[in-house]
């Protein structure tokens, strides 16, 4: 089965939590972040990747003692590669992750950032039949009217137009028009649906937030 990967979109979500201090301007060019915390249903684990910068093009920035970068109050260790230069990289228990997390840079030299993200599960239900020439509603338990997804079913027909797609969360879960599902080939199909946040950073900085979660199904198409 072809594996597709779902694009990434931009949505603006205004988040309350821990940003209760902004960063300090002490002659230093403004900090540039990009978080990326991606979990998937059925991992163990949640990947949260910190990265900060002097300035839209400079090298990611390692912070020395006494600074420090933590989340949720605990130190993060830094690593690095050849091209991103260095970066912050956490992977902690899906199953305990949900809710909100604080962020915290500071860079030993009076320039300190906080700020926060939340971390959001949904369920996929069982998924019903796909009946000829009906719509195809699937129920997704945790999310809300109007939370958005990335939508992906495929087939394993190279000449079909697969369905690819941002959807928006109505009545606690999705539709697909008979429409669209006549267009796949009967057989063996792929789900995957992605719930994307994406925001800029607090007051203080620039740069952006992206926290997804996934899940996928593998389904038949009757003839």
């Amino acid at each position: 089965m072809r594996r597709i990967l779902i694009p990434a979109i931009l949505l603006f979500f205004a988040l309350s939590g821990c940003r209760n201090k902004e960063l300090k301007q002490v002659s230093e060019k403004t900090i540039y972040v990009e978080h990326k915390i991606r979990g998937e249903e059925g991992a163990e684990f949640v990947t949260v990747l910190l990265q900060f910068r002097k300035g839209r093009s400079g090298k990611n920035e390692l912070v020395k003692a006494p600074g420090s970068v933590q989340l949720d109050g605990q130190p993060l260790q830094d690593d690095s590669s050849a091209i991103g230069g260095s970066f912050y990289e956490m992977r902690l228990p899906l199953e305990s992750f949900d809710g909100i997390h604080a962020i915290r840079f500071d860079d030993g030299k009076g320039n300190v950032l906080t700020d926060s993200f939340r971390f959001k599960r949904f369920k996929l239900s069982e998924l019903p039949s796909i009946e000829t020439g009906k719509d195809w509603e699937v129920a997704l338990p945790g999310l809300q009217t109007g939370d958005r997804l990335m939508v992906a079913l495929t087939d394993t027909a190279f000449q079909t137009d697969d369905i690819v797609q941002s959807d928006t969360v109505r009545n606690g879960g999705i539709l697909l028009p008979s429409s669209k599902i006549g267009r796949l080939k009967p057989g063996p199909l792929l789900l995957e649906l992605s719930f994307v946040e994406t925001r800029p950073p607090a007051k203080g900085a620039k740069g952006s937030i992206e926290v997804e979660y996934s899940v996928k199904r593998e389904l038949t198409k009757p003839n």
